[in-house]
């Protein structure tokens, strides 16, 4: 099996809201994915198999194709896990999404 490279992007931290109890129940749910999905190497996994299954060969391709992916599998990993635990269409999700830092 072939090593796969992913280096996430450096992002400020999220703003402090202070909201109600359910916002921050909310959020602290996130931040944890975020760091189970960071430390576990299940984004690596995902992205692993995701090249499989689109018959994408890293090594015929430059860098930052190879990049573009890994970030394309990422961010669909990501936003179908939150999509799924808040129990949301996708439409509704991307509204959602696009509303939230």
């Amino acid at each position: 099996m072939q090593s796969i490279t992913y280096q996430p992007f450096l992002r400020p931290a999220l703003p402090q809201v202070f909201g109600p109890k359910e916002y921050r129940e909310e959020r602290q749910l996130f931040i944890r994915i975020d760091e189970l999905l960071s430390t576990s190497g299940l984004e690596a996994e995902f992205i692993g198999l995701s090249m499989k299954h689109c018959g994408f060969d890293p090594r015929g391709h430059r860098a930052g194709r190879v990049e573009a992916f890994n970030r394309s599998c990422v961010l669909a990993l990501r936003c179908n896990i939150a999509r799924h635990l808040k129990g949301m269409d996708h439409r509704d999700f991307c509204v959602r999404l696009a509303d939230s830092p």
